[in-house]
């Protein structure tokens, strides 16, 4: 039977080799928005759209739409929680 340290070597390797495949794979899988066009009109909207107590914080989205029309071209929702340098955007209706 090995011991914990000629083990451990082994067990390192596989850790580095899951941390290679995660950074090759994750930044593939993050979705970007698209940039606003020119000319449209950006909405600073709170909440999704349920009812929102006074004292609740809600999610903050950005909504582009046309100014010929006015259809929707994009919402984009701002983050609810930190998650490394993003911090989070929340807001109450009052």
């Amino acid at each position: 039977m090995k011991s914990l340290l000629t083990r451990l070597p082994m067990g390192l390797l596989i850790v580095a080799m899951i941390a290679l495949v995660a950074l090759l794979v994750l930044p593939q899988t993050l979705v970007r928005a698209a940039a606003f066009a020119e000319g449209n009109i950006v909405v600073y909207r709170v909440g999704d759209g349920t009812t929102v107590g006074l004292t609740e914080t809600a999610a903050v989205f950005l909504d582009e739409f046309t100014t010929t029309g006015g259809t929707a071209v994009q919402s984009i929702a701002l983050p609810t929680i930190d998650s490394g340098v993003n911090k989070q955007l929340v807001a109450r209706r009052d």
